[in-house]
């Protein structure tokens, strides 16, 4: 069965499967690093765990290649986006 493993069921698989079924066989992926503080935070720390799991599970389910996006020119303040949780952390915030 596909998606089936000892990895934890992630709702990109659907996603995943429905791009394999229509015989796709690469994904790109916009991680959003670029919003990332030095140190990360426990959320980003999560959030990149995450990402890991839905490229592993996109290689060894799909046999899918995963290309990762990246934005050269966006950067995080660290002392900003250290004080904001990933999941609440907007690319372009202006910070005043």
């Amino acid at each position: 069965m596909v998606g089936a493993g000892t990895r934890p069921a992630l709702p990109q698989n659907g996603y995943l499967d429905g791009l394999h079924r229509l015989g796709f066989n690469l994904v790109q992926i916009w991680p959003v690093m670029e919003t990332m503080p030095n140190p990360l935070t426990p959320s980003d720390k999560a959030n990149l765990d995450k990402i890991r799991r839905v490229i592993d599970g996109a290689h060894n389910d799909f046999n899918m290649k995963v290309w990762i996006c990246l934005c050269p020119n966006v950067a995080a303040i660290d002392e900003y986006a250290g004080r904001v949780p990933f999941e609440k952390r907007h690319i372009y915030q202006e910070i005043l």
